[in-house]
């Protein structure tokens, strides 16, 4: 079996953490029946996603097109242009209408969405104290424990973190190539 190489390891660490909060995210609107109702949860799922972009008072371009290329290859084309439109929206959605309305997940479906959201918080790379104050809010709104969210934030920031590490890393290693390389074809001619 052939092991992934350095560059690839990088990039998957990049958007991993996000994929794979959208995909837990996805197994938990699965887990609910009627295609009404998993219509409507997902809704309230993006209404939740647009909340925390739209936090810090911009929702920057990287912010946009990450969160919209991972919900287009967890749910589809329909949901990522769904989301496209809520971003475009004058009127934020109401968090407690939001919330109410995801009020039958239970306790660990709730952490799972608070994580992906933590996920899409950082991926600007910057997590601000709006942001972090928006997702507390969420967390009362979803009724989960401040413990738990403590956990989730402490996740997220160690997840974020090692990831940025590897980009500093990668980014070095990426450098010393290219130093590498035209120094050689100097040397050649």
């Amino acid at each position: 079996m052939e092991e992934p190489s350095f560059l690839s390891r990088a990039t998957g660490s990049l958007t991993n953490p996000l994929s794979k909060a959208l995909d837990s995210v996805r197994d938990v609107v699965a887990h609910h029946a009627g295609e009404s109702d998993e219509k409507l949860l997902q809704t309230n799922m993006l209404q939740l996603f647009v909340i925390v972009l739209q936090a810090d008072g911009e929702v920057k371009a990287v912010e946009q097109q990450t969160v919209a290329t991972l919900v287009r290859n967890v749910y589809g084309e329909a949901a990522a242009n769904q989301l496209q439109a809520m971003l475009g929206e004058d009127k934020a959605p109401d968090l407690k209408e939001v919330c109410d309305g995801l009020e039958s997940l239970t306790i660990e479906e709730k952490q799972t969405l608070l994580r992906a959201l933590f996920t899409a918080a950082f991926s600007d790379n910057q997590f601000g104290e709006e942001e972090q104050q928006c997702l507390e809010e969420i967390a009362t709104a979803l009724g989960i424990p401040d413990d738990a969210f403590a956990v989730e934030e402490d996740t997220a920031l160690e997840q974020h973190n090692r990831r940025m590490k590897l980009v500093r890393s990668s980014t070095g290693l990426i450098a010393s190539v290219v130093v590498i390389g035209i120094f050689i074809l100097t040397a050649t001619f």
